[in-house]
């Protein structure tokens, strides 16, 4: 399990910094504009996408969205395509809805799409 190592406000968004030993990302095709630090679900119909992860998409919540630049290791980075995190470190955007996050909480699902908030309950996490 990943701990948080470090934290950081950004235009009213709580940054998280997960640490690794690398951070490796691969290329997926997105519909919409993905922002780095966004959570993302692969889409349900097999077709490999991505999209941020919310409430009914929780049980799919796959990664970050990061900058291509900000990993050490890409599996494909073809053009149109968003880095997703899925071994490693990232900044991701989260929420205080959940209660103050701590070094050592887990990251779940919020209620704002592609937002994370402290995990209190069972469910897909990360950190």
């Amino acid at each position: 399990m990943r701990r948080i190592i470090s934290w950081f406000m950004i235009g009213g968004w709580l940054v998280l910094a997960l640490p690794a030993l690398a951070t490796l990302s691969q290329g997926y095709t997105a519909d919409t504009k993905l922002a780095p630090g966004t959570l993302v679900a692969l889409a349900g119909d097999g077709s490999g996408k991505v999209a941020a992860v919310d409430q009914t998409t929780s049980e799919r919540l796959f990664g970050v969205v990061v900058a291509a630049t900000d990993s050490s290791l890409s599996l494909s980075a073809n053009n149109g395509q968003v880095q997703v995190v899925t071994s490693g470190r990232a900044v991701v955007f989260v929420t205080m809805a959940g209660g103050a996050i701590k070094t050592g909480d887990s990251i779940a699902v919020s209620q704002v799409s592609g937002v994370g908030m402290k995990a209190s309950a069972s469910g897909r996490v990360i950190g």
